[in-house]
C-alpha cells in the first residue's frame, strides 16, 4: 500500500510538473518585440513596433498590447485584437505614441483577464546633435561608414532595417532624416508600405535609390518616386566626373557595374560621364528622390569617406529643422476643437440677474408680500418652496444652453499629394449630456490619440487605443455636460482629386486650381510665403486661374484675425492661424487651401448626435516654367530649411510668422521649385525684414563655383541683388546662406527671388 501511494503521489506530480503551469513548461504562445529603429525614437512622434507571434497550442482569441508608463504616472496602452490559429505564425506592427524620456514598453498578449506572453522593450531617444538613418539593406555592413561622417558637427546613426521591417505608415518614418536602399528588391515592400515611403516623402523626406548590379530591383517597386527608368548597366573603370564633383579621388578596385536609366520628367541630372546619368534628383511634394548610379554597399565606395562628405554636402544633406512633434501639433488643433457653444460657461450677465432675482425673491419681495397679507411665519414655506422653483429655473436654464444632445466639433486637416493620394488628420471633441461610455471609432486605419481637455472623470480606468480598421477607442467615460478631445493621425482616404499649379513665364505668374473633391469650398486660399491670395468659393468641379501679378495678395497675419461667428462654430480664419503654424506651411512654397464644412469619412459614434466641424483641404502648388523668355519668380516660392547650426544655436522650425534665433551660426537652405530649375540663372535676390530694434545679424552666401562662403555683411530690410548669382545657385537649385547672430534676433521675413531665361 505505501509503495502504490508513493507511486501515485509521484505520477501526479510528473503530470502537474507536465502541465501548462510546470517549471519545464513552454509557453503555447510565444512573442518577440522590437520598438523604434534599432531601438532608436524621437519623443512626441508615433513609435513603430514590430511584433512577432507564434501559437504552438489551441486556437487563441486575443489582444496584442502595448503598455508604458505615461506622464502623470499613468499606464497607457495600444491594441490590436489578433487571432492565432494552432501552429500559426503571424508579423505585425503597432504604433504608440510616446512623449518625453524612454520608458520601458512591455508588450503583451492578453487573452481576457490572462497574459498569455509578454516582453520588454527598450528604447533609446535620438538627441538634438543627432540625425537617424534608415538603411534597407540585406548587407548589415552597408551603410555603416554613415556612422563615420559629422557633417555639420552632427553625429549619423545608420540603423540596417529588412523590407519586412520597414513601417506602413508615414508617421512612424518621421523619425528618419535619410531612408536609403540598397541592393535589394523594392518590390518585395507592400503596398501599404509603398505608400507610406511616398507619403513620407511628399511630407519633406529624402530617400536614395543605389544603382549598380541591383538597379532594376531597387528601382522596380518605387516608380512614383523613382528619378531614372532602369535601362541596363554598364561597365566603367574609371569615374573622374563623380571624383570632381565631391573633390575626393576614388580608386576603383576594377571594373565596377554602374547602373543606367532614363530620367523621368521633371527629374534633374545633376551628374553624368560621358552621357551617362549619374546623380539624377527628383523633387516629390515637400521631399526628395536621389538615384546614385553607383552601389553604395561596394567596398570601395564604403572607405571613400572623403567623397562622401563632399556628395552628403551638395546632395543628400536632409533638412535638419527640427519636426514639430505629433502631441504638441495634435494639442493645439484640440484646444480648437474643445472650443464649442455647448460647453462654454454663461454669460456673467446672465449669472448675475439670476443670482439678483433670487435674492430679492427670496428677500425683499416675500417679506413685502408677507407683511402685506400680514402672513410672515408663511416664511418657512415660501422660502423653500423659492428655493425648489430657482434650482428647477437654474436646471432648466442649463440645460438649454448647454444642450440635451450630443455634440460632435471636428476639425479635420486633409494633405493632397502629388499622385492624388491623400490622408487626413482629423481632431474632434465629443460633447456628452449624460455621463457614460462611448466608443468612437474612425475608418481608414488611423493613429488615434487621447488628446484630454483635462476632465476625464478621476474613477475613468484606462483604456487602450485600438490600432486597426476601424481605429479608436472602446469605452470611454465622459462625464455629463463634459467633453473630450481625440485625434485621429492619418487617416487613410484614397485618391482625390485636387489640382493646384502655378505657371512662370515672361508674361508673369499664372494659378490655376481645380476642385475635384466631392467637397464644396467655401473660401479658397493661395498662400505664397508670408501673402495669401483669395479664391472665394469653390463648388465641386469648379477651377480658378489668378493672375499673381494682377493681385497683390493680402498679409497673413491680418487674415488671421477673426470675430466669433454668430453661432460659435469654428471660423476658417481661426483655423488657419493654428495651421501656418505647422512646419511643412512655415518652409514657404505654394500652397493651395480649399475650406468645407464637409468630413471626408464618417465617425463611429454610440447614439445619434449633432455634427459641426471644419475641413481643411491643403495641396503643395506644382511651380513650372512656361515658353521661352526671362522670368521671375518672386521671393516666397523657395522652401526654406535650417540644415546646421553652431555655437549656442539651437534647432528651430520656421513658420509662415518668421523665426526667433539665439546666439551662434546657422546655416539655410533653399530650395527652388523642380519646374523652374535648369533655367539660365539671370538674376537672384534676397528678401528680408528684421524685428524691430538694432539686431547684429551678418550673411554668407556659399559659392558652388569656388567652394567656399562669400561675405555679405549685415543684410538690409527688403530687396538686395546678388552680384554673379548663377554661382550661387547649385546642384538642385539649392542656395546656401549662412547666418550670424549676436545677442539673438528675430526674422520676420526672408527668402530668394529668382530671374532666369528659358529656352
Amino acid at each position: 500500500m505505501p509503495l502504490k501511494l508513493i507511486l501515485a503521489a509521484a505520477l501526479l506530480v510528473g503530470l502537474l510538473g507536465a502541465g501548462p503551469g510546470g517549471a519545464g513548461a513552454e509557453p503555447a504562445v510565444r512573442l518577440e518585440a522590437a520598438g523604434g529603429f534599432d531601438g532608436y525614437y524621437r519623443s512626441g512622434h508615433w513609435v513603430p513596433f514590430v511584433i512577432s507571434l507564434a501559437n504552438q497550442g489551441d486556437e487563441v482569441r486575443a489582444e496584442v498590447r502595448l503598455e508604458w508608463a505615461a506622464m502623470g504616472g499613468n499606464v497607457a496602452v495600444a491594441a490590436t485584437p489578433v487571432e492565432l490559429p494552432t501552429g500559426s505564425r503571424k508579423r505585425i506592427f503597432m504604433f504608440a505614441p510616446i512623449s518625453g524620456s524612454p520608458p520601458l514598453v512591455t508588450a503583451k498578449v492578453v487573452a481576457g483577464a490572462k497574459t498569455l506572453a509578454e516582453a520588454p522593450v527598450r528604447l533609446r531617444a535620438v538627441q538634438p546633435g543627432e540625425m537617424l538613418v534608415g538603411v534597407v539593406t540585406a548587407d548589415p555592413r552597408s551603410f555603416e561608414f554613415l556612422g563615420l561622417l559629422r557633417p555639420g558637427n552632427r553625429r549619423l546613426l545608420p540603423v540596417r532595417l529588412s523590407p519586412a521591417d520597414l513601417p506602413p505608415k508615414a508617421a512612424a518614418l518621421r523619425h528618419l532624416d535619410l531612408l536609403a536602399f540598397g541592393a535589394v528588391s523594392t518590390s518585395d515592400l507592400s503596398a501599404d508600405q509603398r505608400a507610406a515611403v511616398g507619403r513620407w516623402v511628399a511630407e519633406g523626406g529624402t530617400v536614395l535609390l543605389g544603382g549598380g548590379p541591383a538597379t532594376a530591383r531597387v528601382l522596380d517597386g518605387l516608380p512614383e518616386l523613382a528619378p531614372v527608368r532602369p535601362a541596363g548597366t554598364v561597365v566603367l573603370s574609371e569615374l573622374p566626373a563623380l571624383e570632381a564633383f565631391a573633390r575626393a579621388p576614388l580608386r576603383l578596385s576594377g571594373p565596377t557595374v554602374v547602373g543606367a536609366g532614363r530620367p523621368v520628367d521633371g527629374a534633374l541630372v545633376l551628374l553624368e560621364q560621358d552621357g551617362l546619368p549619374l546623380i539624377v534628383e527628383r523633387q516629390y511634394g515637400l521631399g526628395r528622390a536621389v538615384f546614385l548610379a553607383l552601389d553604395p554597399t561596394l567596398e570601395a565606395f564604403r572607405l571613400w569617406l572623403p567623397g562622401w562628405a563632399g556628395l552628403w554636402s551638395a546632395v543628400l544633406e536632409p533638412g535638419g529643422s527640427p519636426q514639430a512633434e505629433a502631441a504638441a501639433v495634435d494639442s493645439g488643433f484640440g484646444a480648437l476643437v474643445a472650443d464649442i457653444p455647448s460647453v462654454r460657461l454663461p454669460s456673467p450677465l446672465l449669472l448675475g440677474g439670476f443670482l439678483l432675482a433670487y435674492i430679492v425673491a427670496v428677500g425683499p419681495l416675500t417679506y413685502l408680500a408677507l407683511w402685506r397679507v400680514d402672513r410672515r411665519e408663511w416664511a418657512w414655506f415660501t422660502i423653500p418652496v423659492l428655493t425648489v422653483v430657482f434650482s428647477a429655473g437654474a436646471y432648466l436654464i442649463a440645460y438649454e444652453f448647454k444642450g440635451g444632445q450630443v455634440v460632435v466639433n471636428s476639425l479635420t486637416v486633409v494633405m493632397v499629394g502629388p499622385d492624388g493620394g491623400a490622408s487626413a488628420d482629423a481632431y474632434f471633441s465629443v460633447f456628452s449630456p449624460t455621463r457614460r461610455d462611448y466608443d468612437v471609432l474612425v475608418p481608414g486605419r488611423p493613429l488615434p490619440r487621447v488628446l484630454g481637455s483635462g476632465r476625464l472623470p478621476a474613477d475613468a480606468p484606462t483604456r487602450p487605443v485600438y490600432i486597426g480598421e476601424p481605429g479608436g477607442f472602446r469605452d470611454v467615460v465622459i462625464n455629463a455636460w463634459d467633453l473630450e478631445t481625440f485625434g485621429f493621425r492619418e487617416v487613410e482616404l484614397g485618391q482625390v482629386g485636387l489640382e493646384a499649379e502655378v505657371v512662370v513665364s515672361a508674361e508673369g505668374l499664372r494659378a490655376r486650381i481645380l476642385n475635384r473633391t466631392d467637397a464644396d469650398f467655401s473660401e479658397g486660399l493661395l498662400l505664397v510665403g508670408d501673402r495669401a491670395y483669395r479664391l472665394g468659393p469653390m463648388g465641386r468641379g469648379e477651377s480658378r486661374t489668378l493672375n499673381l501679378g494682377a493681385a497683390p495678395g493680402e498679409p497673413l497675419a491680418p487674415l488671421t484675425s477673426f470675430q466669433p461667428t454668430a453661432d460659435g462654430s469654428l471660423d476658417w480664419r481661426r483655423a488657419l492661424a493654428a495651421l501656418i503654424t505647422d512646419p511643412r506651411l512655415g518652409r514657404g512654397g505654394a500652397w493651395f487651401i480649399g475650406w468645407s464644412a464637409d468630413r471626408p469619412f464618417p465617425i463611429g459614434l454610440d447614439g445619434g448626435f449633432v455634427s459641426q466641424g471644419l475641413t481643411a483641404w491643403v495641396k503643395p502648388a506644382a511651380v513650372r516654367a512656361e515658353g521661352p523668355g526671362t522670368f521671375e519668380l518672386p521671393a516666397g516660392f523657395c522652401r526654406r530649411e535650417l540644415t546646421a547650426w553652431e555655437g549656442r544655436a539651437v534647432p528651430v522650425a520656421w513658420s509662415a510668422a518668421g523665426i526667433n534665433l539665439l546666439d551662434g551660426t546657422y546655416y539655410l537652405r533653399c530650395q527652388f521649385p523642380a519646374g523652374v530649375i535648369g533655367a539660365r540663372v539671370e538674376g537672384l535676390w534676397l528678401d528680408y525684414q528684421g524685428g524691430a530694434g538694432g539686431q547684429q545679424v551678418t550673411f554668407q552666401l556659399f559659392d558652388w563655383e569656388r567652394r567656399q562662403w562669400v561675405f555679405l555683411g549685415q543684410p538690409r530690410a527688403g530687396r538686395t541683388e546678388i552680384q554673379n548669382p548663377a554661382q550661387y545657385v547649385g546642384p538642385g537649385g539649392r542656395v546656401y546662406l549662412q547666418i550670424r547672430v549676436s545677442g539673438g534676433a528675430q526674422l520676420e521675413r526672408l527668402n530668394f527671388g529668382l530671374k532666369a531665361v528659358t529656352g
